[in-house]
Parts: C-alpha cells; sequence; structure tokens
C-alpha cells in the first residue's frame, strides 16, 4: 500500500513512524512518499527552500499557486505582500514584472512567504513563478504538488506541466480543502482530468472525513489522496476507510506537541543549525 506524508517547514531532519511504515530523507522509504511542505525551510516558496528539499533527497515538494494581475503563475501563500518600500500590495493586483522590478517582493503579509529569517544565508527576495519551481522539480527528480487556495488559468497551468513532463500517470497534485473544492471541481478538474492527482485535506473528526469522501466520489474517477490537518497521526481505521473506499492516505504530522528535546531525540529527529543549512546550499 503506498502511503504519502508531507513534512512540515521548519529546519528539522525528521525521521517519522506510521505503522511499520518508517521514512527519512535520503533513507529507506519503504512504500512511502515524503513531501517537503512548502520547500521544507522557515522561508517558504522560495527557489533556495526548494533547491534544500532535492538535497536533502524528498521524492516532492508542495509550493502555494496563485496568479499575477498579466496572468503569471507564482508560488505564494499569500495574495498580499511587502513591497521594498513597506506597504502592502497584492499579487493579483499587479503585472510580475512590476511586481520584481517596481515594487519589490520581501515576504508574504503572513511571512510565510520568503521573509528575513535566516538574512544573508536563506534570504531570497523573488516571487518564484510556477515555471521556475518545475523547473526545479524536472531537474532534481521532484514531483511537483500544488495547494490550491486561488483560482488560475488551469490552460496555461497545464501547459506548463506538459512542457516540464508533469501531465499525466498523477506526476502533478493539487491539494485543496472544502473551501476551495468548487475551485477543484468547477474550473481545473475540466481542464486537468485525470492527468493530475488531487488531494483532499480534511480535519479530524467523522463527519470532516465523510465530507472529504463524498468530495472525493463527486470528482469521479481521478486519482486522490486524502490528507488530515490538525492531527498529527492516523487511526487504523482512517486509513482502512480511506483505502477501502479506493483512494491513497496522505499524513501531514504535527510535532508541535513534543515539548521536550530527548523526546525528539527519540524519534531520530534533529534540529539543524542555520549554518549547517548554509552548507546545503553550497552550489544551490
Amino acid at each position: 500500500m503506498e502511503i504519502h506524508i508531507v513534512i512540515g517547514t521548519g529546519i528539522v531532519f525528521r525521521t517519522i513512524s506510521l505503522g511499520h511504515y518508517e521514512a527519512r530523507p535520503n533513507g529507506n522509504l519503504n512504500g512511502v512518499v515524503l513531501w517537503a511542505h512548502l520547500g521544507y525551510v522557515l522561508q517558504r516558496n522560495n527557489r533556495i527552500g526548494f533547491q534544500i528539499a532535492a538535497k536533502f533527497g524528498f521524492n516532492g515538494c508542495v509550493a502555494n499557486l496563485r496568479q499575477t494581475s498579466d496572468g503569471v503563475l507564482v508560488c505564494a501563500h499569500d495574495d498580499g505582500f511587502i513591497g521594498n518600500d513597506s506597504n502592502t500590495y497584492n499579487i493579483s493586483e499587479h503585472t510580475y514584472s512590476e511586481i520584481e522590478n517596481t515594487i519589490g517582493y520581501n515576504f508574504g503579509t503572513s511571512s510565510r512567504d520568503n521573509g528575513n529569517y535566516y538574512a544573508n544565508i536563506l534570504e531570497d527576495k523573488h516571487l518564484v513563478t510556477v515555471e521556475e519551481f518545475l523547473y526545479i522539480c524536472a531537474t532534481t527528480g521532484m514531483l511537483p504538488k500544488f495547494s490550491v487556495r486561488y483560482d488560475v488559468n488551469w490552460n496555461t497551468f497545464k501547459t506548463l506541466l506538459i512542457r516540464f513532463g508533469f501531465y499525466g500517470n498523477g506526476k502533478c497534485t493539487l491539494v485543496h480543502n472544502s473551501t476551495f473544492y468548487r475551485i477543484i471541481r468547477e474550473n481545473a478538474l475540466p481542464v486537468l482530468g485525470d492527468n493530475v492527482r488531487y488531494c483532499i485535506e480534511y480535519t479530524s473528526g467523522s463527519e470532516t472525513m465523510d465530507i472529504a469522501l463524498t468530495q472525493a466520489t463527486a470528482l469521479g474517477n481521478v486519482p486522490i489522496l486524502i490528507e488530515p490537518v490538525s492531527k498529527a497521526t492516523w487511526t487504523q481505521e482512517e486509513v482502512d476507510t480511506i483505502v477501502n473506499a479506493g483512494y491513497i492516505p496522505s499524513a501531514a504530522p504535527d510535532f508541535t506537541t513534543f515539548n521536550k528535546y530527548e523526546e525528539f531525540i527519540k524519534l531520530g529527529i534533529r534540529e539543524f543549525t542555520v549554518n549547517e543549512i548554509a552548507n546545503v546550499c553550497i552550489g544551490v
């Protein structure tokens, strides 16, 4: 059975156990597909983070998906961002050239995108295009996954997937929750069909599991992952429910419940220092 695991953003090196499945970057995946969430570093949706994920040996990388006013597809969690003048602007209201060459892209308004956590080491004040992200994936062997929070030109998206070899056979995944389900069903699905894999997020609880299964059924005969959020592990019952329904489980572990460093050590988790991350970045 195939299980997908999304490893959260942060400067950590993690070993994850899920029943008898274990996964570690650059190790024996044992039936597990590892995804780096938004680049695996605190500066999310940036080129350095995506390349670090590849160097750490992830199977795939997650990015957010948005669109500028002139139709350029970009990787950003927020529509709002901070310009060089410290004012707030919206990606959807400006052309890509304006953002890059006139306004200046510093980081998203919720600090999910880029940011200055590790200035002079990881800082990359650049709004990454989907074209750039797919190029990184194509040249490093990672698979792309996009978290959909905004409607985009899906024909443009399809063209980029074809160009970089990610169209068909579930090579690209679109993630959405119930809020953005209509975008997928009404706009993305008619263009992309079953040439991409879809991932439905749900929060813990039987009602939301039912919603996820209902949405999966409504999308028709397409490859689907079902992923819990706001919870650390699957129960065996949940895994069985998803597998028996013909879908693939995808976990998003949350390690915030571990407040003692010794407990992380027992799990094989070790924090990276900023200098170690910088060494990984050599040649990026």
